[in-house]
């Protein structure tokens, strides 16, 4: 029957989920996944318990004493879901307000330019499958327009990089899809040279080519 304390209680709730959210979407991924992530959750679930208990502790004890009657279970059920609801629309608004990828000039160019890569890297990919009882001239063919395909997606990376007005994130992670094609075209390469020792005798491209798919591995980790 305390109006007054159910607003309050109220208000103090928005207030702390504004905080909690917002401390949530600038803390590095890699950090909340962990401990600090843990703790920090602790930390809002102690301040929850700690104001509902001050302001409310006491009176709820004595009804309890008094085997006064609660609401149900249930209904504490619904309000929390329909707060959860409410909760949710609010972190996705927020979300799109605080995302500077959402809605740039060239957006819809830079998705076909990266739509383009994904197709001729998923090309490429597959001219490296080859046995060794294949025609010599035949992989090295194949290689040949593996290259091709990665000279474009050099290409296009490079034409994304000189747009203008393209968040940061979109341009590291151009950057960084440049220096993975150009490792391919060095993988592609190599790989090419190496044709006339793969059945039999010392490849002198070895640790080259080992260094370079080391480097391919390590970027598409980033990528990750």
């Amino acid at each position: 029957g305390n109006s007054q304390q159910g607003f309050n209680a109220l208000m103090i709730g928005i207030l702390i989920t504004f905080i909690a959210v917002s401390l949530a979407m600038v803390i590095p991924d890699n950090m909340s996944d962990n401990a600090i992530g843990s703790f920090l959750s602790a930390i809002y679930t102690l301040i929850i318990y700690f104001i509902a208990n001050r302001m409310h502790g006491k009176e709820l004890k004595a009804h309890s004493l008094e085997k006064l009657p609660f609401y149900s279970g249930w209904r504490a059920f619904g309000v929390g879901v329909g707060s959860g609801l409410l909760t949710l629309a609010f972190i996705v608004v927020l979300a799109m307000m605080v995302d500077d990828t959402a809605g740039y000039p060239g957006q819809e160019l830079v998705q076909q330019e990266f739509d383009q890569f994904i197709a001729n890297e998923s090309q490429a990919i597959a001219y490296l499958d080859f046995t060794l009882d294949m025609d010599e001239s035949k992989v090295s063919d194949q290689l040949r327009k593996g290259i091709n395909l990665w000279i474009k997606n050099s290409d296009i990376t490079r034409n994304i990089l000189q747009m203008e007005d393209i968040p940061d994130e979109i341009r590291e992670l151009s950057q960084k899809l440049g220096d993975y094609s150009q490792l391919r075209i060095q993988q592609y390469n190599l790989i090419l040279k190496s044709l006339p020792y793969l059945h039999g005798g010392r490849n002198p491209h070895d640790v080259q080519l080992d260094l370079v798919n080391i480097k391919i591995e390590s970027l598409l980790e980033e990528l990750q």
